[in-house]
């Protein structure tokens, strides 16, 4: 299976599991989908790490950890640095969604 029809079967299932999730944009120039989340957040489903210049606080990819894991990651372009998390669980990225909007949100430091 293509990473591309991976990152279309993801959103279908995000999309089932979690109705809130809003489509925003299908990349060009990779297989990524973004979408908003219910705490008004992106949300990145694609096959790499992602393009520095934008900073997806949460991010689905068959190549990260089932279990997820928060990094405190510096963007070189915009000079800040953004919590992101990474699995490759769509269980596990709701479960994070969900419990974030319970609390508050993490500092930019």
């Amino acid at each position: 299976m293509s990473h591309s029809s991976w990152c279309n079967r993801m959103y279908f299932l995000m999309k089932s599991m979690m109705p809130e999730i809003e489509l925003v944009n299908r990349s060009v120039t990779t297989t990524s989908i973004y979408c908003k989340t219910p705490d008004g957040h992106s949300l990145r489903i694609g096959d790499h790490r992602g393009k520095e210049k934008y900073s997806c606080e949460w991010n689905l990819s068959p190549n990260s950890s089932i279990n997820g894991i928060w990094r405190n990651e510096f963007n070189r372009i915009n000079k800040r640095r953004y919590w992101r998390f990474y699995t490759s669980s769509p269980d596990k990225l709701i479960e994070n969604i969900k419990e974030s909007k319970e609390r508050p949100i993490k500092a930019n430091s």
